[in-house]
């Protein structure tokens, strides 16, 4: 739409109307929003903002009533604003909204927008608790590629292979990591940590107590930090899929990114406080290193295994061409 300032009222874009029309028609076909994006940006057709398509933007688009020639108010009352007084902000339940019908052209039917909304709730996925140490490796091993964090698939003869990674750029092109299976990487990286601990034993370590903070904590506050981090992924989904408005989402966002930042400069100021006991640190490692080691001789389960991997690692990155296979395991 575009607003007609005479008429206080909108009317219908002919050139934005056909990108509408494009839209709807995929969306009712089965095409996923992320397919309809790709699809938009090798076309060339830019998102109302001048930029390249995303997911979240597509859906609150298809999904917006005002398409359906309708104008809604008091769907909140209050205010954010930092410096201007305000009653405080609240979203009023959708019964108390106000709604204007035919205010101006409809370009869906209640029909298609009741199609619409029922195919995108059917792919919603429900939420759950992410599985935590359900590998070795979990939460551990990226694409060398891209980054992406790659994912683990159970098989029938009761192997797992590390999947292909799936990460797709905005045109939809897939990064195709080849996968592997996850003994091979299992194996990589528990070479890498015998290499590491010989390293280790050639710097001489003193056993006198310390009164330093130790690793232990500084993972702690690694946890803290992933934990706030995810906060934010999951605050993003909830945008996403429109259970938060953009005034909320903005808000806990906000506070968010202050408790991560306050966070980062307690683990920074733990960190400079490790620098000055390093023989401490290496004896650490050592300790950590033998524990993990005796771990598979044990009734340890693996999501302790787990636990331990991350207190010594921060991070492993998977990389294939072909039979070329490139592991490369970063220490902390």
């Amino acid at each position: 739409y575009v607003y007609n300032s005479e008429a206080h009222s909108l009317d219908v874009d002919p050139e934005k109307l056909d990108v509408y029309n494009f839209i709807k028609h995929r969306i009712l076909s089965g095409t996923t929003c992320s397919g309809v994006c790709w699809e938009l940006n090798r076309q060339g057709i830019q998102s109302p903002k001048g930029k390249l398509w995303s997911e979240s933007v597509l859906y609150r688009l298809i999904l917006n009533e005002v398409h359906l020639g309708r104008v809604v108010y008091g769907k909140t009352s209050g205010g954010l604003h930092k410096k201007r007084k305000a009653a405080p902000f609240k979203v009023i339940p959708r019964e108390n909204w106000i709604v204007v019908e035919n205010a101006h052209p409809a370009i869906k039917t209640p029909e298609e927008h009741a199609e619409i909304v029922t195919l995108l709730e059917s792919r919603r996925i429900q939420p759950k608790h992410a599985r935590r140490g359900t590998y070795l490796l979990s939460g551990l091993l990226h694409c060398g590629k891209c980054g992406y964090s790659l994912q683990f698939q159970p098989k029938p003869n009761g192997r797992t292979l590390v999947k292909k990674c799936q990460k797709t750029d905005a045109f939809g092109n897939c990064c195709g990591n080849r996968g592997i299976e996850l003994e091979h990487v299992e194996k990589a990286v528990m070479e890498s940590l015998r290499e590491h601990e010989a390293e280790l034993l050639k710097t001489p370590v003193e056993t006198n107590e310390s009164d330093f903070p130790t690793e232990h904590l500084l993972h702690t506050k690694e946890r803290e930090l992933e934990s706030l981090r995810d906060g934010v992924n999951r605050l993003k989904d909830l945008f996403v899929m429109g259970d938060v408005n953009k005034a909320e989402y903005k808000t806990r966002l906000e506070r968010l990114k202050d408790l991560i930042v306050k966070k980062e400069n307690e683990y920074e100021q733990l960190k400079e406080s490790l620098d000055g006991c390093s023989p401490l640190i290496h004896a650490e490692r050592l300790q950590l290193i033998d524990e993990l080691k005796a771990s598979w001789t044990t009734a340890i389960d693996v999501k302790e295994r787990n636990r331990l991997m991350k207190l010594i690692i921060e991070r492993i990155e998977y990389r294939r061409n072909w039979d070329d296979i490139d592991i490369h395991v970063k220490f902390r």
